[in-house]
């Protein structure tokens, strides 16, 4: 490319047709050797007369990088990776598995595949990444729960308030681990990601069980932590509802629904007899 042409036209390896962000022109002087990393040329011409090039000679060159979704401001090769999890995970979550390209991702992401494919091995590990940092997100928030020397009426409070504020602090991570829950195939049971559910779950029964005195003999631990995880689960997920069935007097609002669901875990639903 050296020398020859007065300007080049380079188009990104994966083209966003609906997205047309704007151009970046960078300089390049005559013999600059390119990194390998910048997008592949795919037509070029010779320079054409201009005020700044009225001689037609090629002084400098000039690489027009068209059709590339710009990243963010302040971003930098080492930030690509987050930035394709970050993407991916909601890609994933609003399609599944099934409905994103490596292409979607990567126009998403203001990248090419190349680099996509850098980080990542395949779409199936790029999703399986995603998914484990979703598992590893909730186990070290679950474990900043400050829980220390609480009776059970206050552990079972501070789980479920955490639980209700992780779920609506990482929704995208919340839609895709119920997708992949609800979905009927054996990749989740037989991917590495199972292990990693099967840990957070194992997690909440151990510190519902450091309450173990306190609690019926016949009731399992397991149950209870199911129960705790199942009920702001299909909250978040009917949360759009909830104004609707407490106009209509169906379902009372925080706080009294959180006061009401604790009063019966912990009592009971049974009257008892006098």
């Amino acid at each position: 490319m050296a020398g020859r042409y007065g300007s080049a036209l380079i188009w990104h390896g994966s083209i966003c047709p609906a997205d047309r962000p704007r151009r970046t022109i960078l300089p390049i002087t005559p013999g600059t050797a390119l990194s390998g990393t910048e997008p592949r040329l795919s037509s070029y011409g010779p320079g054409r007369r201009s005020a700044d090039n009225p001689t037609n000679r090629s002084v400098s060159k000039r690489i027009v990088i068209a059709d590339l979704p710009q990243p963010v401001a302040g971003t930098t090769e080492k930030s690509a990776p987050i930035r394709i999890l970050a993407v991916a995970e909601r890609l994933f979550a609003e399609r599944g598995y099934e409905g994103v390209s490596i292409n979607d991702v990567a126009c998403a992401a203001g990248v090419c595949k190349a680099n996509v494919f850098h980080h990542f091995a395949n779409k199936q590990d790029l999703y399986e990444r995603v998914l484990a940092q979703a598992c590893t997100g909730f186990a070290r928030s679950l474990d900043a729960v400050p829980l220390d020397e609480c009776r059970l009426d206050e552990r079972l409070a501070r789980l479920y308030d955490w639980h209700h504020a992780f779920l609506r602090d990482r929704p995208n991570g919340t839609r895709l681990i119920l997708r992949e829950m609800m979905d009927c195939s054996p990749r989740l049971t037989q991917g590495p990601v199972f292990g990693l559910l099967r840990r957070n779950f194992d997690r909440v029964v151990a510190l519902l069980a450091e309450s173990r005195d306190e609690m019926r003999a016949d009731v399992e631990v397991a149950v209870l932590a199911k129960l705790l995880l199942s009920l702001n689960l299909f909250g978040f997920q009917t949360e759009h509802l909830d104004q609707r069935l407490s106009g209509t007097g169906a379902l009372p609002l925080e706080p009294e629904f959180r006061y009401q669901w604790l009063k019966v875990l912990l009592q009971g639903v049974q009257r008892r007899a006098n």
